[in-house]
């Protein structure tokens, strides 16, 4: 009788595994434009080629990437993608100061026509360009 008990214990214990996911090791979060520039006018075999800067407000932030969505026929919406590590985990203790990164975004235009490219911080719009392509 007390190895059925002892068996049952370890069969219940078995099944009381912790299935809760581990904490991520960096958290996403929106940078702000704070500079942006581009060409008012290409030609269908050009590259629209975006000059841009964002900030984050923690000198840990790292540039993840651009979020961009089609928001209406030749229209995009375009958000900066940061990430920082997670207080949890750990000391950030270097994440006290201010991100900045400068980079270029290239986009191939595919048909003829105005095309508008709308930079957003956060859900405010930034600023609206609107390019020509011949």
């Amino acid at each position: 009788y007390l190895v059925f008990l002892v068996v049952t214990a370890l069969f219940f214990t078995a099944c009381l595994k912790d299935n809760t996911a581990p904490e991520p090791e960096r958290l996403y979060d929106y940078l702000t434009f704070v500079h942006v520039e581009g060409p008012d006018t290409v030609t269908v075999t050009d590259t629209i080629a975006f000059s841009i800067r964002v900030t984050g407000s923690r000198a840990c932030y790292k540039l993840e990437g651009y979020e961009g969505v089609s928001s209406g026929d030749k229209q995009y919406d375009i958000r900066a993608v940061g990430s920082y590590p997670n207080p949890v985990l750990g000391d950030t203790l270097d994440c006290i100061g201010t991100y900045v990164k400068d980079t270029i975004v290239r986009f191939t235009p595919k048909p003829a026509g105005k095309q508008v490219f709308r930079f957003y911080n956060n859900t405010t719009l930034y600023r609206a360009d609107t390019v020509v392509v011949k």
